[in-house]
């Protein structure tokens, strides 16, 4: 079982309130931090998958956009004003 499916199983039954978190996350082995991180994290996304839907509409805007290049796509979010570093932006693209 995974460590996020055993953090959906406290917060549902934490929710029903069968049992106190504490004694669920020591039962099933996994860190009561490590709850709480996930829960106040959740299923946001991260910031590197935000830009990676931007670069991605910017490539599909038109068909020549495909062989836009890291100083292309850098340009084009800063006409649309999105701050984002170079390194930053070679790592979401790779």
């Amino acid at each position: 079982m995974s460590t996020k499916s055993i953090f959906a199983y406290i917060n549902r039954h934490q929710k029903l309130k069968s049992f106190p978190v504490i004694k669920m996350c020591k039962a099933l082995g996994v860190s009561e931090t490590g709850y709480y991180k996930w829960k106040r994290t959740g299923n946001k996304p991260k910031a590197w998958q935000l830009l990676l839907v931007k670069i991605h509409g910017i490539l599909d805007e038109y068909p020549d956009n495909s062989n836009y290049g890291i100083e292309r796509i850098m340009i084009a979010l800063e006409q649309r004003g999105y701050k984002s570093s170079r390194s930053t932006v070679i790592r979401a693209m790779r």
